[in-house]
């Protein structure tokens, strides 16, 4: 497992099965593991604005997975550094310091998807 990642084994296949059976079971996997990024984002943007004002921090969900990612766009010249610092002073700890929440999170997110389903 790579630093920084919290992996779910068969994530991908299991979106690509629910896209198969039902849209909106889909759509609510895909709300709740939103929701359960949030504490990773919100951490993030704080320990990151100590910087400079860093943009938007938003939370991305796709068939590969989710994640937390600096929405603004580059801005070159004023700090070269500033991509690894975000890194290393912002993602990776707030992961860290939330992967117990986070994992939390997804434990609820699947549990919607089955509840929805009615397993």
């Amino acid at each position: 497992m790579a630093t920084g990642t919290i992996q779910v084994t068969g994530y991908r296949e299991v979106m690509t099965k629910l896209g198969r059976v039902s849209k909106e079971s889909r759509v609510v996997l895909t709300a709740a593991l939103r929701e359960a990024a949030w504490p990773v984002q919100s951490d993030t943007t704080s320990r990151i604005s100590r910087y400079r004002e860093v943009g938007p921090v938003g939370i991305s969900v796709r068939a590969g997975g989710v994640s937390v990612e600096q929405k603004a766009k580059k801005v070159t010249g004023k700090r070269p550094d500033f991509g690894a610092l975000q890194m290393v002073k912002g993602f990776i700890p707030a992961l860290e310091d939330n992967r117990d929440e986070t994992l939390l999170g997804v434990q609820y997110a699947l549990d919607a998807l089955i509840h929805k389903e009615g397993f």
